[in-house]
């Protein structure tokens, strides 16, 4: 049955990809900033409000891969480039659940 939707899985994992890369961008633009010291403070409420986007896009597009992968596991986990992509996720999520826990 899954199978069957790949293709709905795939337009949910590149729509979000592509709608959320703006906010990415932005939010890279502010930490770099910080860290240059070109902006002294980060505003929390600033920060809070591109966390939770991000965090939200994030979270549809584990969803959509883990919805899209589902039916080719057992291939998917014999494949170098999967398993290497993994851990980068889920230092992802790790990251935005710290981030989560500051704000």
């Amino acid at each position: 049955m899954i199978e069957s939707y790949f293709l709905v899985f795939l337009k949910i994992h590149a729509a979000t990809i592509l709608l959320l890369m703006p906010t990415i961008l932005y939010a890279d633009s502010i930490g770099l900033a910080w860290m240059r010291g070109v902006t002294p403070v980060v505003s929390k409420r600033e920060l809070a409000f591109v966390h939770r986007v991000v965090f939200v896009g994030l979270t549809l597009m584990v969803l959509s891969g883990a919805l899209m992968a589902y039916p080719y596991l057992g291939f998917l986990l014999s494949e170098r480039s999967f398993l290497l992509k993994m851990p980068f996720v889920l230092a992802l999520i790790v990251n935005g659940i710290f981030i989560e826990r500051s704000l």
